[in-house]
């Protein structure tokens, strides 16, 4: 199940992503991204890493986010989440909670 975003590039519904970087000013989050993963996995949600934050305002606030948090020796992630028709709103949630204990419990 897909859909277009802005640019008519496909993005797969029913899915988290987790985007690892922006191109073509390469700016890469500096989070484990794929332990991340694999640990939001092992907790039973459907999560994929992603290279492409997408266009216009996403991939334009996560280049802003990395970039501040470079210059300001903090981290930022950005995650694409589905829209509530596809990943109820309760579960979403759930997510979040879980997405914040997983980064809660990487060291610094």
């Amino acid at each position: 199940h897909r859909r277009h975003d802005e640019e008519n590039h496909f993005i797969k519904h029913g899915w988290f992503c987790l985007i690892m970087r922006i191109l073509p000013n390469f700016v890469q989050t500096t989070l484990p991204v794929v332990e991340i993963t694999k640990a939001l996995t092992e907790k039973g949600y459907e999560v994929m890493v992603s290279d492409d934050a997408g266009r216009f305002v996403c991939n334009y606030v996560y280049y802003h986010s990395l970039r501040f948090a470079e210059q300001n020796g903090i981290k930022s992630l950005f995650v694409h989440v589905p829209l509530f028709v596809t990943i109820n709103e309760e579960t979403q949630m759930q997510f979040a909670a879980s997405l914040l204990e997983v980064l809660a419990s990487i060291p610094q």
